[in-house]
């Protein structure tokens, strides 16, 4: 049902899918939701909201430092909430240290 590579703990509307994650330990967070049956993941939905997806029945979590998902159709996917109609292979790693934020103390 899900497939998520996360860099950092929530992503859009609040979702806390990967409340672990941290975007300055050089990993990625993968999370892996399998679908059950439509009404379990009906329910399952608050979970990904209040941090605890790992409760949900089928989901699988691990810190990776690079990962390639491959399909049998082209595969869409969101790139930070943008949605990208791309290849049959994605690959998804973490460069460490790439970014450098300057953050206001007060």
């Amino acid at each position: 049902m899900l497939v998520t590579i996360a860099n950092s703990a929530q992503f859009g509307n609040g979702a806390v899918i990967a409340p672990g994650a941290r975007v300055d330990d050089g990993e990625l967070d993968l999370v892996i939701v399998e679908e059950r049956s439509r009404l379990r993941t009906i329910f399952s939905v608050p979970h990904l909201f209040t941090g605890t997806a790992k409760r949900i029945a089928g989901c699988r979590t691990a810190r990776i430092r690079e990962v390639t998902i491959e399909a049998d159709q082209p595969l869409t996917y969101h790139v930070d909430g943008e949605p990208i109609q791309g290849g049959t292979r994605l690959r998804a790693r973490v460069h460490p240290g790439a970014l450098y934020v300057a953050v206001r103390r007060n």
